[in-house]
């Protein structure tokens, strides 16, 4: 599956994307990077040249048609090798093959599960890694911590994959299973730190439902979070900018770009999460438009309805120059595979 073909499109500037500066991207952080923790978590020796695209899912799948659209308008246009982290067994994600993935399979206790990896992150030494319980909010959650750890184990899959192909990828995309895309994911070649759509899901922090990051970039991101737990001196960074403050996810993840230095990109795409047909959540609600059911947190849903129903100049400007929507996005949904009648 690991076809290691070079992502060599040139990249084409979303209209309104706004760049937020966190700091010089060339800095390097305290853990891993400079080999501060121990090897088992440092970048995998390889001897050829960054290249090729990684995509990583988590969470549960949303819509059946999902896959279908990722394929259509993500991984195949980038070429991509797909890594899957979920509780779902890998038959119910049998419409996202192929994939490399650790599924089927959850972290019940995860305060044992952090004791575990405190060992191998400092064997040698004591982790007072509890002491984050302290931050109040629900960053540290069940919710927080399983996708602290998804991240985390997403990431361990894909150094895996590059040192059995000796060759790290040149960008990793981190996003979740019930993600619907409805347009091409932008091609962003050499662009440094991370793109982050959704800006109207953001929740006091940055929204963490989709990044696309260079190599290094997506390190920070993908093992950032679960490194200011067990990490000393992320951890004690961590208590210094949050005592006393609530801290949710989207809250954690801005700080720990933040305090790494990644450079974050922002605009707007025509995605959103999905959820499943004839849904009972009542953070979801049926799409007439789209003929599908959706998540209606945030803007994300609200931001995909006015790109589609816009048709003033500028949106017509950025369906030509992103090549996004189909004429009949309907038609489109319900002919790829998988798709609700």
């Amino acid at each position: 599956m690991m076809n290691g073909l070079r992502y060599v499109l040139l990249v084409h500037m979303w209209p309104h994307t706004q760049a937020l500066y966190l700091g010089n991207s060339d800095s390097t952080p305290s853990y891993m990077i400079d080999n501060q923790l121990n090897a088992p978590w440092s970048d995998p020796p390889t001897t050829k040249a960054d290249s090729g695209v990684a995509v990583c899912l988590f969470g549960f799948q949303g819509a059946s048609n999902v896959s279908g659209a990722l394929r259509k308008y993500v991984t195949d246009p980038l070429r991509a090798d797909l890594f899957v982290v979920s509780p779902q067994d890998r038959s119910s994600l049998s419409a996202f093959e192929p994939f490399v993935g650790d599924v089927g399979q959850d972290v019940d206790d995860v305060e044992a599960y952090f004791d575990a990896k405190s060992k191998e992150w400092l064997p040698n030494g004591s982790n007072n890694w509890r002491s984050v319980k302290e931050i109040p909010g629900n960053w540290i959650g069940v919710s927080g911590a399983h996708q602290t750890i998804s991240l985390m184990k997403c990431f361990d899959l894909i150094k895996k994959a590059e040192a059995s192909r000796d060759q790290r990828y040149e960008r990793i995309l981190v996003s979740r299973l019930d993600f619907m895309w409805l347009q091409r994911h932008p091609v962003q070649t050499n662009m440094t730190g991370c793109w982050i759509p959704c800006p109207g899901n953001n929740f006091g922090g940055i929204c963490d439902h989709h990044a696309s990051c260079d190599r290094k970039s997506a390190r920070i991101y993908m093992v950032g979070k679960f490194a200011s737990i067990l990490d000393p001196k992320m951890r004690t960074d961590l208590h210094s900018a949050w005592r006393g403050r609530d801290l949710n996810s989207e809250r954690h993840l801005q700080w720990v770009l933040g305090n790494k230095h990644v450079k974050v990109n922002r605009s707007t795409a025509a995605a959103f999460r999905s959820c499943i047909s004839g849904s009972s959540d009542t953070k979801c609600e049926f799409i007439d438009a789209f003929h599908m059911w959706g998540k209606k947190s945030g803007s994300e849903l609200a931001d995909c309805l006015h790109m589609w129903q816009s048709k003033t100049s500028a949106s017509q400007a950025m369906e030509d120059m992103c090549n996004t929507f189909d004429e009949d996005v309907r038609k489109t949904l319900s002919a790829l595979p998988g798709a609700s009648t």
